[in-house]
């Protein structure tokens, strides 16, 4: 399954919190894992229903992120390091790059 995609997003992440809950016994990392895949799932369907094109280009976004790695390190350890800092994170470069690829102004 494509994870590039609003679709592909949603479907992995359902698949991934109902193997979880397959498994019978939910410890406590399953629990968490279940509450975050249904979290990705819920988020993708309503950002695809407000803006189909934004919640592609988000999409598209994600998947290259996690193809590279190295820009998820980058991020959560910015996201963390304002937050412990008391700075409030600012998601305003990010948000305004996925919204303009999703209006097709950005590369």
């Amino acid at each position: 399954m494509r994870y590039d995609t609003p679709e592909g997003i949603v479907g992995n992440a359902l698949n991934t919190v109902q193997a979880r809950i397959d498994r019978g016994a939910v410890s406590m990392d399953d629990s968490g894992i279940i509450v975050y895949g249904w979290t990705i799932a819920y988020l993708m369907v309503l950002l695809t229903r407000i803006n189909p094109e934004v919640a592609d280009a988000a999409a598209k976004d994600l998947a290259e992120a996690w193809d590279d790695g190295s820009h998820i390190h980058e991020m959560v350890w910015e996201w963390r390091d304002d937050i412990t800092n008391g700075r409030i994170v600012d998601f305003a470069d990010t948000v305004r790059r996925v919204v303009d690829a999703g209006r097709g102004e950005g590369s």
